[in-house]
């Protein structure tokens, strides 16, 4: 337990001295379902990645995998 206030109270300084996040000024606005669907696919299609794979590093066992699978299926 003792471990828990310790490093509650070691983050308290860092808390101090962090900057807040930016407000967000529409957020108790209310918006229509179909004005926050249209600005959702607008941003999606804005920071879309061409594929979730490319964010990763290639992986030694599904290449291993894949090329089994392609060679011996």
């Amino acid at each position: 337990m003792a471990e828990t206030s310790l490093s509650w109270a070691n983050s308290i300084p860092d808390l101090k001295n962090s900057q807040p996040d930016p407000l967000i000024e529409s957020l108790l606005e209310p918006t229509a379902p179909e004005v926050a669907d249209a600005i959702n696919q607008t941003e999606r299609l804005q920071n879309r990645h061409d594929s979730i794979f490319a964010l990763f590093p290639p992986q030694p066992e599904v290449i291993s995998c894949l090329v089994y699978i392609l060679c011996y299926a």
